[in-house]
């Protein structure tokens, strides 16, 4: 009798620590706590494997060696919302809570490197997006290289844009969802806010897709293009399975 009553418990248990649940309406929930997170808190492509992969999710990830330097996806466990600058580019502008789990993306979408992609067609995606630290200190106080959000006056209309872009298994476009990491365009300076939560994302716009694409723009740039630091942070992937059809 002991076995059947400890049953569900151990149940519990399992669902718990996986990174592959179902919820409430039948999602599949991928989150990052199974990844082997590296001593340093992160890992940024150095292996040369080229992509990590969460059950049915692949990231591509883009290193180079002579610079040390990466784009398109990493992970990391690190979580900081005071230290500024270009070392803090692994950390997530949240502390870590219940809302959260221990590890999560870090994305650096740039060209080729910045699209997700699942095995199967899926629907009904949506997934939690944070403001990566240094692009949110950044946009908060301005660096030598970017400005501060909101100018000298705080009247400037400033804005952090993530386009999330949806890709049909022929790879076409089906739709977009805009998000704000930041927003400065409010008559009333009080309303600007900079993200500094897990937000929900809903992709039930995007319909059926096979990829996932990301651009972020910004209202400060220059030259060379984007001046705020090009980073977001991503969490809890839901979508639902679409079942192949003869």
């Amino acid at each position: 009798m002991k076995s059947i009553k400890f049953l569900p418990a151990l149940v519990l248990a399992v669902v718990l620590f996986s990174s592959c649940e179902k919820d409430e309406d039948n999602s599949v929930v991928e989150n990052f706590n199974l990844l082997t997170v590296p001593s340093s808190g992160y890992w940024n492509g150095s292996d040369n494997s080229g992509n990590f992969k969460v059950n049915e999710i692949a990231f591509p990830n883009t290193y180079t060696a002579a610079w040390g330097t990466w784009s398109g996806f990493a992970y990391s466990n690190k979580h900081d919302v005071k230290t500024s600058g270009y070392g803090n580019q692994y950390s997530s502008y949240v502390l870590k809570d219940s809302a959260s789990s221990n590890v999560f993306v870090v994305a650096y979408p740039y060209y080729t490197t910045n699209t997700i992609e699942f095995d199967n067609v899926v629907s009904d995606v949506r997934f939690k997006v944070a403001n990566d630290t240094y692009t949110a200190l950044s946009m908060k106080s301005g660096d030598m290289f970017s400005k501060k959000f909101g100018g000298t006056s705080g009247n400037d209309q400033d804005w952090l844009k993530l386009r999330i872009i949806g890709i049909s298994d022929t790879g076409t476009p089906t739709d977009s969802v805009d998000f704000y990491l930041a927003d400065y365009r409010f008559a009333d300076n009080k309303q600007d806010y900079i993200l500094n939560e897990w937000k929900s994302v809903n992709l039930d716009k995007l319909g059926k897709i096979k990829k996932i694409k990301f651009a972020l723009s910004s209202t400060d740039n220059g030259q060379w293009g984007m001046n705020t630091p090009g980073y977001f942070c991503l969490d809890d992937i839901a979508y639902k399975p679409v079942a192949k059809t003869e």
